[in-house]
């Protein structure tokens, strides 16, 4: 029953503001009487809640993935998974991730810490990568390898957020997830390295491997 209640308001966010959704909205979707909802949960905020911990569980594995070796032969394919995983995960989990981010932007101290437990481990990954790229020459030393890091983390969490707009402005999926890859590709691996090698060929070399 708990987890259909979950279930029930995510169903419900999809199509609601979550400030309109009442106890016995909920309820009723499940096909029961309010009272059981509280045998589970004190409030729909903590239905989302739960919602969030569950959507960071499910979280695919971003950070073994930057944290991977990038070289000129396999980092544009890498940073194109890298685009696809991420979102592919919020496509599958837009409308909790979306209520989520809005109530954190609104200063709501609870659901500011379930997005900074969701995205926290990828603003490290990106951040080790970044320092690792300066130690290597390809990226300048003034840039702030921690910044950058909540950059990237951001970039994910705005193109999921705005991916039905953007698709329906006529861009296509293709051309998002090749410019999120290239956004990442710029700062992890450093564009400088393989300057005169199209994604074709990288892409064509990375399957060859």
């Amino acid at each position: 029953m708990r987890q259909s209640l979950m279930d029930a308001t995510a169903r419900l966010l999809a199509t609601k503001p979550p400030w309109s959704i009442k106890v016995a909205d909920i309820a009723a979707a499940c096909g029961v009487r309010a009272p059981n909802f509280y045998a589970y949960f004190d409030s729909v905020a903590e239905v989302i809640l739960a919602l969030a911990e569950q959507a960071t569980a499910d979280r695919p594995d971003l950070e073994s993935l930057i944290n991977a070796e990038w070289t000129s032969v396999n980092a544009y394919a890498r940073a194109r998974r890298l685009a696809e995983l991420s979102v592919e995960y919020w496509e599958k989990h837009r409308p909790v991730l979306r209520v989520v981010d809005m109530l954190a932007d609104d200063g709501d101290p609870e659901f500011l810490d379930a997005r900074i437990r969701r995205t926290r481990p990828v603003v490290r990954a990106f951040r080790a990568r970044i320092v690792a790229a300066q130690q290597a020459g390809r990226l300048s030393a003034s840039i702030d390898p921690r910044l950058c890091g909540y950059a990237m983390a951001s970039q994910i969490e705005r193109w999921g957020y705005y991916w039905k707009l953007t698709l329906s402005s006529g861009i296509s999926r293709d051309q998002i997830l090749d410019t999120l890859a290239t956004l990442f590709l710029s700062l992890v691996a450093g564009l400088n390295i393989y300057p005169d090698v199209s994604r074709d060929a990288l892409n064509t070399l990375e399957s060859q491997r």
